[in-house]
């Protein structure tokens, strides 16, 4: 008899004896045959989301910003985010490509007339529907947020 904490693994000759499946086969990953029409799009939706690379834009509440090296960071904003982007399993949007969201960066000592330019651009964004992310990397010197970035977007929380 196995005991009851013991997970039962391929080729384990004594679960299958027992007539127990090996985790992997209940799951239907080996099962053949007699699929549900359930387990068939789960299967296809796993692999769909799997070769399914995002592709991201990004937009600085500065431009300049972009070229600025951020505390703790070797290179400058722009490479930086980039390189994270391809980290992450995504992909920077290219010329004349449309983007699966876009990504709000607000830099450090921005120029306050880019900010507003920037600022009103996300809220048409989250107004138009369309998919964004937010990120403030402009900290203050005790490592709290820039409070005048949150302001444009609680207002869409309520």
């Amino acid at each position: 008899m196995m005991p009851a904490h013991r997970t039962a693994h391929s080729g384990d000759k004594r679960s299958e004896a027992n007539g127990r499946q090996p985790e992997y086969r209940r799951a239907g990953l080996l099962l053949r045959g007699n699929r549900s029409a359930q387990q068939r799009a789960r299967i296809s939706c796993s692999a769909s989301v799997r070769d399914w690379t995002p592709r991201i834009s990004v937009v600085f509440s500065d431009p300049d910003g972009a070229k600025k090296i951020a505390n703790f960071e070797s290179k400058d904003i722009d490479q930086s985010v980039k390189d994270q982007i391809i980290a992450s399993g995504a992909r920077p949007v290219l010329d004349g490509q449309v983007p699966d969201y876009t990504l709000y960066l607000n830099t450090p000592n921005r120029k306050e007339d880019a900010y507003l330019g920037f600022q009103q651009a996300l809220l048409n964004d989250i107004d138009g529907g369309k998919p964004v992310s937010v990120a403030d990397i402009n900290l203050g010197n005790d490592g709290t947020a820039d409070p005048s970035f949150s302001m444009p977007c609680s207002r869409t929380a309520t």
